[in-house]
């Protein structure tokens, strides 16, 4: 059975050596005779409601746990803090390491002056503030495991939610610029000795390292390294991944993300895109099928070299590699600004891709690409020659890379087409079931077009965008759109109209149609908006009386969060309601009115 030994307020002789706690525990040791034994071995458990300072104390952690709320200071002259146990870090505010955390894995099994298994958890229910961090004063070692445990908590601060632990290696988030200090160092090359991270595919402002990570590899298997910057600064996580081609000989990879500081060698790309229309140089738009042995250029644009520098550092060997990388950038990153989409009037492999590359070390392509050099139609230009253009999301990578470095996304929004509007066949509005409208319109043909942002009003002056439809960029081919509004209320007066776009900005409107949706029943709520919201959300509500209106707002595990009762008024009510106390989540919100029930979703942000 688990021991558990819980240090609260008491003073007492451990041995030789003495401990004091009063919410903290303190070990002294002369740093020559006098030690502090094991303190914890097979599955006995510590814990701690507060820190723990070893001040040159011999300290033995003999495959036990050792739990802290508070902060971990290991000061070491002669002694050391050896473990071969777990260390848990949970506490409701910021926790940090400081001291000597960066020691050596013995032959003896046990760990000197480092971590064995470093596991990390915050519970987001047993506080109202946000998420604090796990926060590193020196470089850290862990020999085994790192941990973003989501398993329940110590019994004494007992409580269910996510996980929203990050460790971030500096005393405080960079501002503006990725300069971490510090670096946690994960010596285990196993690639499942980091546990429980966020999924880079979704990023995210929880789970990860904010900082720097260095982690030991030897196998021919993929290794995830889940970085990122400050959440306030960028996207929070924006890790990657690397997926070693043949068994590396045994090296650490140093990983992290500054600011963007490597341009590329040159901003011309030459790929065979599609099928050119006839002589000259034309632009993407102008390609009527697939790829015809002419390369065409691409041209990387200054203004979307936005994005971060994933570093990747190799030490500790020397030897060839073998590895692909694939990058994780946030949606913030993602959409810098919008990047060209190559038209559908080009064929596979590119038609709908969006022009954006990887660089390495400011090469296109990186260890793989075949240029610079002069390639027909153009011969004057020194360009890359490499055509491996991203998908629409992420993630985006390089494969077959033999050196460590910087890598970095470029793009452009350039095009070089002439204007011409697109001509509009029809554009009709139908009310659904009296509970939305159905917008529809058809188009002859298309040049240029980027495509259609549907706007509406109540007063026929001032539209706002409620969507926007994309276009098929030029084609001479029919085609049909279509476009559903469900954020509207019966008996309201709704205005609607195109604003039809060109690929270098330039527009033109649509003639504006009209709609009402009648009433049918004597209760109607809209769907949220703006939904998801990082604070405020409205919600449109028809009534036929003046009555009482009851609104409660539910997790996902359904317990109410808010409730409360108003008074509304017959016709269409605009509500205002304040989500800013709810954690990031999904939540169900209930509306009842004269014994009926709406129940609406609303995403907090």
């Amino acid at each position: 059975m688990m021991k558990y030994i819980y240090i609260f307020v008491l003073s007492f002789k451990f041995l030789v050596a003495p401990l004091y706690a009063a919410d903290e525990l303190f070990i002294y040791g002369s740093g020559s005779t006098e030690t502090v034994p094991t303190l914890l071995n097979n599955s006995d458990l510590i814990f701690v409601a507060g820190g723990i300072q070893n001040n040159d104390g011999l300290v033995v952690n003999d495959k036990g746990t050792i739990e802290l709320t508070g902060n971990w200071t290991n000061t070491i002259n002669k002694n050391k803090y050896q473990s071969s146990g777990t260390e848990k870090f949970y506490g409701i505010a910021e926790q940090t390491i400081s001291g000597t955390m960066n020691g050596t894995t013995t032959t003896s099994g046990l760990s000197d002056n480092q971590f064995y298994n470093l596991k990390v958890y915050r519970n987001s229910t047993i506080t109202t503030l946000p998420f604090k961090y796990l926060s590193l004063y020196t470089n850290t070692n862990v020999a085994n495991t790192i941990d973003f445990e989501p398993s329940t908590p110590n019994t004494l601060y007992a409580g269910s939610g996510n996980n929203q632990a990050v460790i971030r290696t500096n005393p405080s988030s960079p501002s503006d610029v990725a300069t971490y200090q510090y670096e946690i160092y994960l010596e285990n090359p196993l690639v499942t000795s980091l546990m429980n991270y966020a999924p880079l595919s979704g990023n995210g402002t929880v789970k990860y390292i904010e900082g720097k990570l260095r982690r030991q590899v030897n196998a021919a298997a993929t290794y995830d390294f889940p970085i990122g910057f400050a959440p306030n600064v960028k996207d929070g996580m924006e890790g990657y991944s690397l997926k070693f081609n043949a068994a590396p000989s045994s090296k650490s990879i140093l990983a992290y993300i500054e600011d963007p500081t490597q341009a590329p060698l040159y901003r011309n790309v030459l790929c065979d895109v599609g099928k050119d229309p006839g002589p000259g140089v034309d632009p993407f738009l102008n390609c009527v099928g697939g790829p015809d042995g002419i390369r065409d250029l691409y041209f990387l644009e200054p203004l979307l070299d936005l994005s971060n520098d994933w570093k990747a550092i190799a030490s500790d060997a020397a030897g060839t590699i073998n590895y692909d990388i694939t990058l994780y950038p946030g949606t913030i990153l993602d959409n810098l600004p919008k990047y060209y989409v190559i038209p559908a009037t080009c064929s596979n492999p590119y038609q709908g891709q969006l022009l954006r590359v990887v660089a390495k070390d400011g090469v296109v392509g990186g260890t793989t690409q075949p240029g610079p050099g002069n390639y027909a139609p153009f011969s004057s230009l020194i360009s890359y020659l490499w055509c491996n253009f991203s998908q629409n999301v992420q993630p985006i990578g390089l494969s077959g890379q033999t050196s460590f470095s910087t890598f970095r996304i470029h793009g452009t929004s350039l095009n070089a087409s002439t204007v011409l509007p697109v001509e509009l066949i029809s554009f009709q509005l139908k009310p659904i079931d009296n509970k939305y409208f159905q917008l529809d319109w058809q188009t002859a043909s298309e040049l240029n077009n980027y495509g259609y942002e549907v706007q509406r009003s109540t007063n026929a002056v001032d539209f706002t965008k409620i969507g926007l439809v994309s276009g098929h960029g030029t084609t001479a081919l029919p085609n049909a759109y279509t476009f559903d509004d469900h954020n509207v209320t019966v008996e309201t007066d709704y205005y609607y109209r195109l604003k039809i776009l060109d690929n270098d900005g330039k527009f033109t409107y649509s003639n504006i149609l009209t709609g009402r949706l009648k009433a049918n029943n004597t209760f109607t709520v809209t769907d949220f908006y703006p939904n998801p919201t990082y604070d405020h959300a409205q919600i449109d509500i028809y009534v036929l009386e003046d009555g009482k209106l009851k609104t409660t707002v539910y997790d996902i595990l359904g317990q109410i969060m808010k409730q409360d009762v108003q008074d509304i008024f017959k016709g269409v009510n605009k509500l205002n309601y304040n989500f800013e106390t709810l954690a990031k989540a999904g939540y169900a919100v209930s509306f009842v009115y004269d014994n009926k029930t709406i129940v609406k979703k609303l995403i907090k942000q």
